[in-house]
């Protein structure tokens, strides 16, 4: 790499020079520290220079997604250093001349992530490019905090992931030209002093303590009152560095150096200060401001601590000016402030020392990088904005609330994370939208009592993290009162793998609404008079809402599940709707007209399932393709379509009602009325004309319980007649009857062993278990742990677990999604899917598991 030399200019309005500075990626000689991830080539190319002959050519394989594979930047320590150091943003010049494509779904565009030492994987933001056009120059921002972080680190990356679209096979690959990369700096020149501290005569700013050099060998006149002064606490020899004002003061700036040991500023009187703000050099200080007076910001200001001690301003700060506090050290307001124009960190920690330290309520908090210490304290803000690298944090063992009182709007990209000793809780009033981007892992509850929050940020995995906070804390809530609402504005909000689905956030709806633009895995909803909705632009097995917790509905007005677009929600394998007579009458409690679909590609496009209870009525609106068991165990289930599954069982449990609230036929299954299965025919409501009436069926539809899957089955089957075709014969003799071969999806005239059951040791999470995997007829219920068992029509299915095949006593559990892989499992027929059971403690641990462990499956006919 060759470095490239500063092109500054200067802007006397601000005071401040802009370098465009750091390394520049020229690529003239070779390919100068780029590597490439697998599947990816790099090489130089003339194509794209914008900056000498070549660029760099970076060739792309073609994914499902249309996404490419990263190709990262690895930095070496000088390159970090001279390209992140003081940087406020990237820049890079990109161009793709020849798409090589049919035809466009959407743009070619270009993400740049970064990360390092410090800087966990950021995006940093998309752009898009024009297809065929000459080079463009693209910028993205950096927050202090990153670009410290990279700049001293001990590693840091920079990763570019391409997207361009559709559009036919003429290519399996995308070519795009990079150039030209740098780095926009910012440099903020040093306070300038016009008086030391000598302190010869007294301990009084008033009197004449002041010289001209930091030798303290010119004595200087008194300080001006038109805030013109920079003073500094450096001269040699000074004394009485304990100091009171003496007189109301207005200064430029103040800086404390190196040397200039422990300083107390007191008194009665007001301090002014300009534009320069506060220095605080490394290695001095500790710096203590506590007159009784007022600290007055004379202008916007940055109060920079690079010092180990603290600088601590135990006085009110006030005036119509933005405060900034910086640099690498502790800043510590300890006062209820005033300053109208909010207050920014950039860099360090500020810590806050009273309720109202970050100024009035009505003001803005911006943390662009560095940390806020909440101190156990629960402050009022006006807004909140800051971007990736800021964090507020509670470093107590009190608990902290952030109120976020904005009407006019805010986005925050940074992180919110207490220290689970201290946790923090969140609540947003004022009608204003507050866009949240970072991943926080604050463990407190979120309460949104007013305006739209818009949660931003992806997750994959089983994150702790999210922009809602902690994701996997135990009974954590995120409450939306009436006048406010949440918008999850982007897919996995709380990632997309199997965590720990008890510990999902709780999301409480008070008469509110969740809406989601994108696919999202939620836990338990409580629905008191709330909307959860979704206008998902996601679609195949990823659909709108995947349910993995319970869904509650209270209060005293229905609830409702909709869609804007028709899309569907992904049922767990048995999701409950628990719903309470809110409307006290046979009026619908819950109203849920999204379709209601089988688990999504998360979880392998499992069978879903639905069990209701409580006492109120839960109404299914839409066309639900769902395949698992549907249970009525409370209250009633109300159907305008004839939508259950042909091949799941439908359970009524006592004083359970299923209203068929439609003029048609529904198949199913198998029927199971108070656990007794019912025969076939049709069944309906007393006087439906059905075969069969029941009391607990209302409405004019009918459920049609087919004949014996087993006699449809073995039919299948014409070599086999007489006593072969019995239930209980073994024609093939291989020591599995035939009602045997048909609960295992096998093959009554093939002695082959089919493969499709294995037992073995598999590792699940941080251990080890032993596992049963095996075919299970589609819509088998299952119910019990020791052992579990899995009814479906006249038969059910029986794991039983042991540890000394006495008895199967032991708990065993379902494993979700199916252990089918490694090596996969033959394919099953239709009706039948793979499930996977464990039993209970980890293979080589104590009780119950101890040194030995068994599992068993057995079929048991219930029709004989």
């Amino acid at each position: 790499m060759k470095p490239r030399l500063p092109i500054c200019t200067f802007l006397p309005l601000l005071g401040l020079s802009i370098c465009q500075a750091g390394v520049n990626f020229s690529w003239e000689a070779d390919l100068e520290g780029w590597t490439s991830a697998e599947g990816c080539s790099i090489v130089q190319s003339p194509t794209g220079a914008t900056d000498g002959t070549q660029a760099l050519a970076i060739t792309t394989p073609m994914t499902s997604m249309w996404y490419s594979t990263p190709t990262q930047i690895n930095l070496e320590q000088a390159a970090r250093q001279s390209i992140f150091t003081g940087a406020t943003e990237l820049t890079l010049d990109l161009s793709y001349p020849d798409p090589g494509y049919n035809s466009w779904i959407s743009d070619p565009s270009v993400e740049v992530i970064i990360q390092g030492e410090g800087v966990s994987w950021s995006p940093l933001g998309v752009r898009t490019i024009s297809v065929g056009a000459a080079p463009q120059t693209f910028t993205w921002p950096l927050t202090v905090g990153q670009a410290a972080s990279l700049a001293n680190g001990s590693w840091a990356q920079i990763i570019l992931k391409f997207t361009y679209g559709n559009g036919g096979t003429s290519t399996p690959n995308a070519v795009f030209y990079v150039d030209k990369l740098s780095s926009t700096v910012v440099i903020e020149p040093p306070p300038t002093t016009t008086h030391f501290w000598k302190g010869d005569i007294s301990d009084s700013w008033a009197a004449l303590n002041w010289t001209e050099d930091p030798e303290g060998t010119t004595p200087a006149a008194a300080l001006p009152s038109n805030g013109s002064a920079g003073i500094g606490f450096s001269a040699a020899g000074a004394v009485n560095l304990s100091t009171v004002l003496g007189a109301d003061q207005n200064v430029r700036s103040m800086i404390f150096s190196s040397s200039s040991g422990p300083i107390d500023i007191g008194g009665t009187h007001n301090l002014t200060l300009g534009e320069e703000g506060i220095l605080m050099e490394a290695g001095g200080g500790p710096v203590t401001i506590n007159t009784t007076g007022q600290v007055i910001l004379g202008a916007d200001q940055l109060w920079a601590n690079n010092s180990g001690a603290m600088l601590s301003v135990d006085s009110v700060v006030s005036g119509n000016a933005e405060l900034t506090t910086g640099g690498s050290g502790i800043t510590f307001l300890l006062k209820p402030n005033t300053h109208t124009m909010g207050t920014k960190v950039q860099q360090g920690t500020l810590v806050v020392g009273d309720a109202q330290a970050l100024g009035p309520a009505t003001t803005l908090l911006t943390v662009a990088g560095g940390t806020v210490d909440l101190n156990g304290l629960s402050p009022t803000i006006g807004g909140l904005a800051g971007g990736l690298g800021g964090v507020i944090t509670n470093l107590v063992s009190e608990p902290s609330t952030l109120t976020i009182d904005d009407t006019a709007g805010s986005t925050y990209g940074g992180a919110i994370n207490d220290s689970f000793s201290g946790a923090i809780s969140v609540v947003k009033k004022g009608t204003g939208p507050l866009v949240l981007g970072g991943n926080s892992t604050f463990s407190g509850s979120f309460v949104i009592e007013e305006g739209e929050v818009t949660a931003n940020t992806s997750l994959f995995g089983a994150p702790t993290a999210s922009s809602l906070g902690n994701a996997q804390f135990p009974d954590r809530v995120i409450t939306v009162e009436e006048a406010g609402s949440l918008l999850f504005n982007i897919n996995n909000v709380f990632g997309n793998q199997q965590a720990n689905m008890s510990a999902l956030p709780t999301i409480r709806l008070n008469g509110s609404s969740l809406n989601a633009t994108r696919y999202n895995l939620i836990g338990n909803v409580v629905l008191n008079g709330g909307t959860l909705s979704h206008g998902s632009s996601d679609g195949g097995n990823y659909l709108g809402y995947q349910f993995k917790g319970q869904i509650d509905a209270i209060g005293t007005a229905p609830s409702y599940i909709t869609t804007a677009n028709g899309k569907g929600n992904h049922l767990s394998d048995e999701t409950f709707f628990n719903v309470a007579d809110v409307t006290g009458n046979a009026e619908a409690d819950l109203v849920v007209s999204a379709p209601l679909t089988n688990q999504s590609g998360d979880f392998g496009t499992a069978p879903g399932g639905l069990s209701k209870t409580g006492p109120g009525t839960l109404s299914l609106e839409n066309l639900n393709t769902y395949s698992g068991p549907t249970k009525v165990l409370e209250g009633t289930l109300s159907l305008t379509t004839p939508s259950l599954s042909d091949l799941a069982a439908v359970e009524l449990s006592p004083g359970a009602v299923l209203d068929l609230n439609f003029a048609d036929v529904d198949t199913v299954g198998s029927f199971v009325v108070n656990g007794a299965p019912k025969a076939q025919g049709t069944w309906g409501a007393v006087g439906s004309g059905a075969d069969h009436e029941s009391t607990q069926i209302t409405g004019t539809g009918l459920l049609v319980v087919p004949g014996d899957p087993f006699a449809d089955w073995i039919a299948g089957y014409p070599s086999l007649t007489g006593a072969n075709a019995a239930r209980g014969a073994d024609p093939d003799l291989d020591g599995l009857t035939n009602l045997e071969e048909f609960a295992f999806n096998g093959d009554p005239t093939d002695k082959t062993i089919s493969g499709k059951l294995r037992t073995r040791v598999e590792t699940i999470g941080p251990a080890q278990a032993l596992v049963i995997t095996l075919p299970v007829r589609t819509g088998s219920v299952l119910s019990g742990t020791a052992p579990v068992m899995l009814a479906t029509g006249n038969m059910s299915y029986e794991i039983g677990g042991t540890n000394d095949l006495s008895a199967f006593n032991q708990t065993v559990f379902e494993v979700t999604p199916a252990l089918v892989g490694a090596p996969e499992l033959p394919p099953l027929d239709a009706g039948w899917a793979y499930r996977t059971f464990r039993l209970d403690g980890n293979v080589g641990g104590g009780n119950p598991r101890g040194p030995k462990g068994f599992l068993q499956a057995r079929i048991i006919d219930e029709a004989n």
